[in-house]
């Protein structure tokens, strides 16, 4: 486990710092075949990630589809679009992912986040999952506690010990051994096969109705805590915070520009050098920095990183939709003054000179006084369209993952010129 705590640690901190890391295995293919067997810890970044060969030691794997096959004698650690596991782990797994299947048996925990999750396999211990549909197949076995929340749960098989859910609509048809405790938003059925070894206490928007024989202890209802309607003040607190945004936003960007003018016109000039690549690999740090981030929190040990992480990439995010604000602004001065120099070549009948021509063409060269209105132009403007009705908030996620990527390459282009 220490070693596991140490590369998730390292990678996410190359993940921040820069160092691509992740995309060097980004279009690759790895494969443990079936008659190898890995007799230590196993480290695969990838687009497919095939295990079919065992592992004596654990498992950590990121990529879009991971499928473990052979048995694994540790633990296993993944996170992908796609997550099967099919063979035997000897110790806990923790997963995220979009699609999650576990076929294969867990000798201890089971910790797991994604949009479907489907359990056909027995789980020697707790079971944390949170989902947007849970499903239990019938060959589905947990040992103690099952813990989940979910938008659907159809839940089949056994489990032994307590389940604690809160849930959309819940479908039981298998067996609980202890008490059921549950957060219900609309429907709680127990189907035929379904039983309950111990209590059901449920909270719901109303009673309702279950065959108490399939109830063996106390059935208790509770009714949903009441919440004051809140008064209509909210077009007043709502323009408040956007003006408390906006100010926030634009003293931390004046004071980029001041204290660091050409520091903050290389990340413009970065903002601006292949837009589509930016926001696409802007929406890649966006998604996959959180995963990483929740490795690190389910190992426990890596609670203190996951947080610092954590709070960095926030400050990321910020910055980031500073950087739009800036660089938009810039770009339109920058059209402006080119625009109102060939207006005065017209009327003068002059050529420009050199210098001016450099000027025009190149917003790095742009002079402190001048930056303070385009950045506050463009810092409007990315809150205004920000703040747009049903795709404001569209608009405001392409500015962050734009200027996202911009910090990143620019905190790579810092790190290689370290190493020249």
């Amino acid at each position: 486990m220490k070693k596991i705590f140490l590369f998730v640690s390292i990678t996410v901190f190359f993940l921040i710092t820069g160092v691509t890391i992740a995309y060097a295995t980004s279009n690759s293919f790895i494969r443990v075949p079936t008659d190898e067997t890995v007799d230590r810890n196993f480290y695969g970044f990838g687009e497919q990630v095939i295990i079919d060969g065992n592992v004596e030691g654990d498992v950590v794997a990121f990529g879009t589809t991971i499928i473990i096959n052979g048995t694994v004698i540790g633990d296993v650690i993944a996170a992908g679009s796609s997550v099967d596991i099919n063979g035997e782990v000897k110790g806990s797994v923790h997963v995220a992912g979009a699609e999650i299947t576990i076929n294969g048996p867990i000798e201890n925990n089971l910790r797991a986040a994604g949009a479907n999750i489907i359990l056909n396999s027995t789980v020697g211990k707790n079971a944390l999952l949170a989902s947007g549909t849970l499903t239990m197949l019938n060959d589905a076995e947990i040992g103690w506690t099952l813990t989940a929340g979910t938008g659907l749960a159809n839940l089949k098989g056994k489990i032994n010990g307590h389940m604690d859910i809160s849930a959309g609509e819940v479908n039981l048809n298998g067996t609980v051994g202890g008490d059921v405790r549950a957060e219900i938003e609309k429907t709680f059925t127990l189907q035929k096969n379904a039983s309950i070894g111990g209590d059901l206490a449920y909270r719901a928007p109303k009673r309702l109705s279950f065959d108490t024989d399939k109830v063996k202890g106390d059935l208790e209802y509770k009714e949903p805590k009441i919440t004051k309607k809140p008064k209509a003040y909210w077009p007043t607190a709502l323009l408040s915070f956007w003006a408390i945004g906006f100010i926030s936003m634009l003293i931390l960007a004046l004071l980029g520009i001041t204290i660091a003018p050409k520091l903050t016109m290389r990340a413009v000039k970065s903002f601006w050098e292949t837009p589509g690549k930016n926001i696409g690999y802007g929406i890649l740090w966006i998604i996959f920095t959180p995963l990483a981030i929740f490795v690190l929190m389910i190992t426990i040990v890596g609670i203190p990183l996951a947080l610092i992480t954590g709070a960095i990439y926030l400050m990321l995010l910020y910055f980031a939709n500073i950087l739009a604000g800036i660089a938009i602004g810039a770009k339109i001065f920058k059209r402006m003054q080119i625009e109102k120099q060939n207006q005065k070549e017209e009327k003068t009948k002059k050529t420009k000179s050199n210098g001016k021509a450099a000027l025009a063409n190149n917003p790095t060269q742009t002079s402190l006084p001048s930056l303070v209105l385009p950045t506050i132009v463009g810092m409007l403007i990315v809150t205004i369209l920000s703040s747009i009705p049903f795709i404001g908030w569209i608009m405001g996620f392409v500015f962050i993952a734009w200027g996202f990527h911009a910090i990143m390459r620019l905190k790579k282009q810092y790190c290689e010129s370290l190493n020249k």
